[in-house]
């Protein structure tokens, strides 16, 4: 491994080597010292450069875009070893990514950038369940956004009805939205359900709609629905066993029920 940093921090022989020792055992690669970079993977140069900026001690651990020229399962690991060297040292580090899954996995704390200025800071939960506009759900995530507009309050189930076209939805709280006002909401696919007609189940749901299977793509743990309510589309996405069961729905007419949704305002 190149020690010119700690070289020119005067560190003596022996420390170097033990601090060497200390870094490639922490990134998991004991036994590479005397390796040249022609010899190692692109997994382990990243982990021999991690080790590097280890060595010097630094105070503040800077990391821009590390993992964007590794293929996706190599990526995938790393960003857990980044989690757990960062967890062992103790360091404050700042990782900058447009890649959602690294900021959810590594970050406490995400600052979401726009144009250059922040737009919504928090917890990788707090950003998921309440971005703020419609630039934060999208980058936190896949959405569906739907412009509404509200047409009345029911108190008794402390629900919003509002309109989007020719189709009804109603939403968790809001009574302080004036009728006729417009809104967007965010529904994340995930949050939407493709039910079987004969078994709805509609008192789970706020809302179960009844539309047509425009078309289905298998991507490997969940199967993405295109599901077409009146002319309003709908992104769904359906995991587990059900994903099989709606590989088979092309073109068929289903139903599917949500309750979650963020209310945004226009921007």
């Amino acid at each position: 491994m190149d020690t010119i940093g700690l070289q020119m921090r005067k560190y003596p022989k022996s420390e170097i080597k033990s601090r060497v020792s200390e870094v490639l055992r922490l990134v998991r690669m004991e036994g590479f010292e005397e390796r040249m970079p022609s010899q190692l993977s692109g997994g382990q140069a990243q982990r021999v450069e991690i080790a590097r900026v280890l060595a010097t001690d630094p105070a503040v651990l800077l990391f821009d875009e590390p993992l964007s020229n590794i293929d996706a399962k190599l990526r995938d690991e790393l960003k857990y070893e980044i989690r757990r060297i960062q967890k062992e040292t103790g360091k404050t580090t700042i990782y900058v990514t447009h890649d959602q899954s690294e900021a959810f996995a590594i970050s406490d704390r995400i600052y979401v950038m726009n144009s250059g200025r922040i737009e919504q800071v928090g917890t990788p939960y707090e950003l998921y369940t309440n971005p703020r506009t419609p630039f934060v759900a999208a980058f936190i995530g896949s959405s569906n956004f739907i412009e509404v507009r509200v047409i009345g309050y029911q108190e008794e189930s402390s629900t919003t009805l509002v309109r989007a076209g020719n189709v009804t939805l109603r939403v968790r709280g809001g009574p302080l939205l004036s009728e006729g006002s417009k809104i967007i909401l965010s529904l994340r696919p995930e949050d939407i359900y493709l039910l079987d007609e004969n078994h709805p189940a509609e008192a789970e749901y706020l809302n179960v709609l009844k539309g047509r299977v425009e078309s289905v793509t298998f991507v490997g743990t969940f199967v993405r629905v295109n599901f077409d309510v009146d002319g309003l589309s709908f992104k769904v996405d359906v995991h587990g066993e059900d994903r099989f069961r709606a590989l088979r729905m092309q073109g068929k007419e289903a139903l599917i029920g949500f309750s979650r949704c963020t209310i945004l305002n226009i921007p």
